[in-house]
């Protein structure tokens, strides 16, 4: 607390004069305010979400620091990325306002477009061809912290014509998106021990509808198992997300019995296109695989085919990787798809699987996720050298 202390001289008489000229000589300024820095925020993300070819094309989210009631606001700084790592505090806090974007604490993780006019770090205008990268500098009040403190700098990014894009969750969970709609799919799981999970809060936030996850379409779930469904976290998304639709097997939709479950059953081996607000989405009913010595032919698995943005990603669940299984999708006589995302653990890391993949799917990219934790990036890709696989949570690309 700020303690503001006055010492007066009292004395009467003809020295009334004097004593108002020694009063306000003794008059003490108010105690400096302590040196209190400001927390930094979290995670720093750079996005290229339209297509204006300018400033604007830029979004950034940044979580949050635990305490911002010190804070009085935040500067976005769009860097070029290969200066990134001379932005000290000090230089970031000395910055034009020609070259950042106030942005006023909200209690709550920020996205914010950039303006169309901002300038980089270095004065220049935001153009095509340049790797750029955001930091965030918080803003000390003055009153509680006089230090700022500025944020690791985000991924790189640069301007490009944007069209879709797909975040890795945690274990089998991505959320897929383009300019109008976005999607989940098993990206609320249970925490197990030996897969990847996604973070508490990130989950929290997902099922409160909170930024980025505000304006979900349709949450899907592949199967009834804890790594890929959560019934808590469904039903709290439900009851926070009333316009969003959650498709899921039946052996799923009867521990979430609520309305905006969807009730598309394809038989097995069949399938159901459906427009589910706003998404064309082909779900296939298809085998679960058998591992670690169970035997998963009762569980239902949906594999999920979802069009946005012109592209088509399909996402497999458990999918036992057998030829009559995937080839029943008809996939590859259709002409294929833009994206398969698969799972990759443990023995389903084969050349017989890759090459059926090949054959049955046709995809353009292979995305590799539902890793176990004990797995590394590194083994997936000695068999599928040029697929994108995923282990950190947030990891994203843009199509």
């Amino acid at each position: 607390m700020l303690s503001i202390i006055f010492i007066f001289s009292c004395s009467s008489g003809d020295d009334d004069d004097d004593n108002n000229d020694d009063n306000n000589d003794d008059m003490v300024d108010p105690m400096p305010v302590e040196n209190v820095q400001v927390d930094r925020v979290g995670r720093v993300v750079l996005d290229d979400v339209y297509n204006n070819d300018d400033a604007s094309d830029l979004e950034v989210l940044f979580t949050r620091p635990g305490n911002e009631s010190n804070i009085s606001e935040y500067r976005i700084l769009i860097t070029k990325a290969e200066t990134t790592f001379n932005i000290t505090q000090e230089i970031a806090s000395d910055i034009t306002p020609d070259r950042y974007l106030a942005v006023t604490p909200a209690n709550g993780d920020i996205l914010s477009q950039m303006p169309d006019d901002i300038l980089d770090t270095d004065g220049d205008f935001i153009i095509d061809g340049i790797d750029y990268r955001a930091v965030v500098l918080s803003v000390a009040d003055g009153t509680t912290a006089t230090i700022n403190q500025i944020s690791f700098p985000s991924n790189e990014m640069a301007l490009a014509e944007t069209t879709v894009k797909i975040t890795y969750m945690a274990n089998d969970g991505v959320m897929i998106e383009d300019e109008n709609h976005k999607v989940l799919i098993d990206a609320m799981p249970s925490t197990l021990t030996g897969w990847i999970p996604v973070s508490p809060g990130e989950q929290v936030k997902m099922e409160q509808g909170k930024v980025p996850y505000h304006d979900i379409n349709v949450a899907m779930i592949t199967h009834n198992h804890g790594d890929h469904f959560n019934p808590q976290s469904s039903l709290n998304f439900l009851t926070n997300n009333k316009e969003a639709t959650i498709i899921a097997p039946p052996q799923v939709r009867s521990s979430i019995n609520r309305p905006g479950v969807s009730d598309i059953s394809p038989a097995f081996q069949q399938s159901i296109t459906q427009e589910v607000n706003g998404v064309k989405i082909t779900v296939y009913h298809l085998r679960h695989f058998n591992l670690f010595g169970n035997d998963f032919s009762a569980v239902q698995n949906y594999v999920y085919l979802v069009e946005l943005g012109g592209k088509k990603i399909i996402h497999f669940g458990d999918v036992d990787y057998e030829r009559a299984n995937l080839a029943s999708t008809e996939l590859a006589s259709l002409g294929g798809v833009d994206v398969a995302i698969i799972p990759t653990f443990h023995t389903l890391i084969s050349a017989e699987n890759k090459l059926l993949i090949e054959e049955e799917i046709a995809p353009q990219l292979i995305m590799g996720i539902h890793l176990q934790s004990s797995t590394s990036v590194a083994e997936v890709l000695s068999v599928y050298p040029e697929a994108v696989v995923m282990n950190k949570s947030l990891e994203f690309i843009r199509l």
